[in-house]
């Protein structure tokens, strides 16, 4: 059975079996669930309620996961379209999930204003810029310094983060080192086991989680109430 009929079978299995279903999405870093009902399937397409906050995300989220609490594999669904008013979206376009799916479960966040690294390998320091952290690793821009560009997967670093809470010491391995068309370098460092300050990372991390679940209900209210008067909010993703 072609992939993708396969996955409308399960699909329709779950419709007539009236399962209940969840929806994954992530907000700044952080993944999210919402109480899903299947209504109906028609041909590829499917059309879905979602329970809100977290459905805010489908006004400008590409693709979501559906989660059956069985042991299926998670379900990549394109948004076809969403109304926060009614809370149906219509979805299609279904596809398994890889096997590094899991990794996107880790706890990550974004941080709310930019915060500085000094990235130190060996005789070299460099300045750059942290884009999400968790308690396995962090992820790093870095102007396109020639230091910079002599990074490569597995080298040994130093990091030192200035969190609200303090700065942060962790030690590290290079994941991953690419280089963006701006000329910046973007980088994922691992803990190392005898990484320190992890104590630290976790009170940033927690009180972050804190305020994005307040942004994210804060954004579910103001594009619901804008929609139902009939304005439409700009920049949602970015507030």
């Amino acid at each position: 059975m072609p992939l993708n009929d396969r996955i409308i079978f399960e699909l329709n299995r779950l419709l007539q079996a009236q399962k209940d279903l969840e929806l994954l999405i992530f907000y700044k870093g952080l993944p999210f669930t919402c109480k899903t009902t299947l209504l109906n399937l028609t041909g590829e397409q499917a059309m879905i309620k979602v329970s809100p906050p977290g459905s805010v995300c489908l006004e400008w989220e590409p693709y979501a996961w559906i989660l059956s609490g069985e042991p299926l594999e998670a379900i990549k669904a394109h948004i076809d379209s969403f109304d926060i008013t009614t809370g149906l979206a219509e979805i299609s376009d279904f596809s398994y999930v890889g096997s590094k799916f899991g990794r996107r479960m880790t706890v990550r966040v974004v941080p709310k204003e930019p915060l500085e690294v000094r990235i130190i390998h060996g005789q070299h320091k460099m300045q750059g810029t942290l884009v999400d952290i968790s308690m396995g690793g962090a992820g790093l821009v870095i102007p396109g310094q020639e230091t910079a560009s002599e990074l490569k997967i597995g080298d040994l670093v130093e990091l030192e983060i200035m969190l609200p809470e303090g700065k942060a010491a962790i030690d590290g391995k290079v994941h991953t080192c690419s280089k963006s068309e701006d000329g910046t370098v973007r980088l994922s460092v691992a803990y190392t086991e005898n990484t320190r300050d992890k104590g630290l990372i976790l009170k940033y991390i927690a009180n972050r989680r804190v305020e994005i679940v307040r942004d994210l209900r804060e954004m579910y209210e103001k594009t619901y109430q804008a929609k139902m008067a009939g304005a439409v909010p700009t920049n949602l993703a970015s507030s």
